[in-house]
């Protein structure tokens, strides 16, 4: 967190906590990504499951799609090619780049903040 402080500096109390953009830009992104990694999950698996499991009735032989049995084409191949594909829509089109680096002007501010607390303090 930053502190953002008031444009009278004699106010300890009106000091207050804000959220750094960094913080609330990969915060964001990360959701996005375990969203996106559940959805997989909750796709891949059951699919998975539902195709490839054995059961009376269904014949020993699984069906294939390209020379691949269905439920691994299905439950692996298609959602790591969507997945591929989500991953670089996201990267290149969601994921904003940040500074790290402390600009001169909140240098300034902290310093200003943290010379006034102690001489107050």
């Amino acid at each position: 967190m930053v502190p953002s402080t008031s444009d009278s500096p004699s106010s300890d109390s009106s000091r207050s906590w804000q959220w750094d953009e960094v913080f609330l830009h990969a915060r964001r992104e990360a959701w996005g990504i375990l969203a996106f990694w559940a959805v997989a999950l909750v796709w891949c698996v059951p699919v998975c499951y539902v195709l490839g499991y054995e059961r009376p009735g269904r014949p020993a032989d699984p069906s294939l799609v390209w020379g691949i049995p269905a439920w691994l084409f299905w439950g692996v191949v298609v959602p790591w090619v969507v997945a591929i594909g989500a991953t670089i829509w996201f990267c290149f089109g969601v994921m904003k780049e940040d500074r790290l680096e402390v600009d001169d002007e909140r240098r300034e501010e902290d310093d200003v903040a943290e010379a006034h607390e102690e001489s107050h303090g």
